[in-house]
């Protein structure tokens, strides 16, 4: 078969160092073995200075057409992402081949292909660094696992879960941290009957329960380590969502009560299944990683509009609206050749004559935190300035 190499790319929450790279090779495809290396795709500013962005991925191996190997690399690249946003707990959006090319040696015409993309915006937002040493340890054990099929899908629903972290997608997450659960459910309770020497039966009678409620209980007592509470109220508001027996607005209210409880939880199961090296463990359990962060920014502006007269809207619009601008500059910085920057924002009102506002408070939610700040690629620290208004 012929020989290709499909580029592919992704925006992500998570980055590895601008010269740390992940290599793999002879990784398993659906064409047969094929190497991978998966880089942070760096950004040089107008100063000259670097500005992290997605991640790029390049894979070559042998497929039967051109198409062909843009779409199963592309598959084989985003198999892995699940494992790089669950080790820096943060979301990655997924991979699509951009370009791809025949890379035989000795012919003339070689077959081409490109996916015209925009751009990836710039995002001011923290990208966790993860080690890209970490990340082919990590799949290396997920890989030789005994019980890597199982392991990989709950991979897959914590990676959607992280995809759906943002306000207002609480029942999303909660519905695939909940089908996580019940995927890593049986592999937790192999490995307990075989450390203890149990049967299903054995462990009924110790855990003094029926034998057909034995996977309730491993959800219950070992992935969420005895905390009847969440595991009753996740239980409740996924299979509300999924079967339609729960409205939509006691789902989310459920979920957002347990949503940061219930990804912890199945987070540390996946963790002590794979039985990393300590270290590598300790990494991924610390500030930030042992919380979920986030892709984007959501910003809110709440205050209180003046006027004596019921008019609010501007003539030709419906209702009162700030029209909200966000600049970025970049500062000096010689003592780095990453680059910094400093935000402003600006509002305009577009309301009636004689209407004001009085803003009394901004917040811009990004991940676990309620504060603007502008990003700087630093390796391997981040720095951050406060972001002016």
């Amino acid at each position: 078969m012929p020989e290709y190499k499909v580029i592919s790319r992704a925006q992500s929450g998570v980055r590895f160092g601008k010269d740390d790279e992940v290599v793999l090779e002879n990784f398993p495809s659906s064409y047969g073995p094929v190497n991978i290396v998966v880089r942070t795709r760096l950004k040089r500013t107008e100063t000259g200075k670097l500005l992290p962005m997605g991640l790029l991925a390049e894979v070559q191996g042998h497929a039967t057409s051109l198409l062909d190997s843009a779409q199963n690399f592309a598959h084989a690249v985003q198999s892995i992402c699940p494992a790089f946003a669950f080790i820096g707990n943060a979301p990655i959006e997924d991979m699509y081949p951009e370009i791809a090319y025949e890379v035989a040696e000795g012919i003339l015409k070689r077959d081409y292909f490109q996916l015209f993309h925009p751009e990836e915006s710039e995002l001011y937002i923290d990208r966790r660094r993860i080690s890209a040493q970490v990340a082919v340890r990590f799949l290396h054990t997920l890989v030789s696992h005994p019980e890597s099929e199982r392991i990989r899908r709950a991979l897959g629903q914590y990676y959607q879960a992280l995809r759906n972290w943002e306000p207002g997608q609480e029942a999303l997450a909660v519905s695939h941290l909940w089908m996580g659960v019940e995927a890593l459910s049986p592999v937790v309770l192999r490995r307990t009957m075989q450390t203890t020497g149990s049967t299903r039966d054995d462990l009924a009678s110790t855990w003094g329960v029926e034998v057909r409620k034995i996977d309730s209980e491993v959800r219950r007592r070992l992935i969420m380590r005895g905390d009847t509470e969440t595991y009753a109220t996740a239980r409740k508001a996924s299979d509300g969502f999924e079967h339609g027996f729960l409205g939509f607005a006691e789902v989310h209210a459920q979920s957002s009560l347990i949503r940061s409880k219930l990804a912890d939880y199945l987070r540390r199961s996946i963790l002590e299944e794979l039985a990393l090296d300590a270290k590598d463990t300790a990494t991924m359990t610390v500030p930030p990683y042992d919380k979920p962060g986030h892709l984007r920014l959501v910003k809110y502006l709440r205050g209180k509009l003046i006027s004596s007269d019921q008019s609010l809207a501007a003539e030709g619009h419906t209702h009162p609206f700030l029209k909200w601008k966000t600049e970025s500059q970049e500062v000096h910085n010689p003592d780095s050749d990453n680059a910094k920057f400093v935000l402003s924002e600006s509002f305009t009102g577009v309301f009636a004559a004689g209407v004001s506002i009085d803003i009394q408070a901004i917040e811009v939610w990004s991940g676990m935190e309620s504060s603007l700040k502008a990003y700087s690629y630093e390796d391997p620290n981040t720095t951050r300035t406060d972001s002016k208004f």
